[in-house]
């Protein structure tokens, strides 16, 4: 089997001590890989495994998504039953750590979401160390959800076992305006959306103004 050889994967990237990524290339990581993201979910393609080291660039800043192997093909108009075994925890969204089984696109775009913010800051952001920890790592951050803010969540099949503990707000614009531009905490706040009927999709996520009127403009990083 003979592949095309990149050379770096963006965990390698973003941990490097000599690497800077400046605004331009940080937005044009986040656009190519919503672009690919994007181009798998029209062709009914779940990735189901993104996560920095999944995600590699050529010597010339293109980056191509990589890793394919619980990759599954699914119907827009008729969900199918998956495992929820599946994303590294890290990067796993709320409705799979809840026991969800039937799912589409969108625990891909909250993946996405994660690996964003990683772009931004350079470390993952939500380091669980188990399913229940994970997902109060993100509570503490993104507050707790609820039946007003995510309708059906009581009935996910594990979420009496999960449950939040207390009732906590979100603190994600506050924790992260240091590195996100206006338009950049709009697009990773609604990458993240608890509910999977309202999170963005990211063909969507790119219509908006973080990619299309705010600056600056993209530009591809290169050794």
């Amino acid at each position: 089997m003979v592949l095309e050889y990149m050379n770096h994967d963006l965990t390698g990237i973003l941990s490097h001590p000599e690497v800077v990524l400046s605004p331009a290339n940080i937005k044009s990581l986040n656009h190519q890989m919503l672009s690919g993201l994007g181009y798998l979910h029209r062709r009914g393609i779940l990735h189901r495994d993104m996560k920095g080291s999944n995600i590699l660039l050529t010597g010339d800043g293109e980056l191509k998504l990589a890793d394919f192997g619980l990759a599954r093909f699914y119907h827009k108009h008729k969900r199918g039953d998956y495992t929820n075994r599946v994303i590294t925890l890290w990067y796993r969204s709320p409705e799979l750590l809840m026991g969800e089984t039937c799912y589409g696109p969108e625990v891909d775009t909250w993946s996405a979401g994660c690996i964003a913010l990683e772009i931004f800051t350079t470390k993952p952001v939500f380091q669980g160390s188990d399913e229940i920890n994970q997902l109060e790592v993100i509570y503490q951050v993104m507050g707790t959800p609820d039946e007003t803010t995510w309708p059906g969540i009581t009935e996910l099949p594990w979420y009496e076992l999960v449950r939040p503990r207390a009732t906590l707000p979100t603190k994600f614009r506050t924790s992260f305006s240091k590195w996100l531009s206006p338009g950049a905490l709009d697009l990773v706040e609604r990458l993240l959306t608890f509910n999977p009927a309202e999170r963005l999709l990211a063909d969507d996520a790119l219509k908006l103004p973080y990619f299309t009127t705010e600056e600056p403009q993209m530009e591809r990083p290169t050794q």
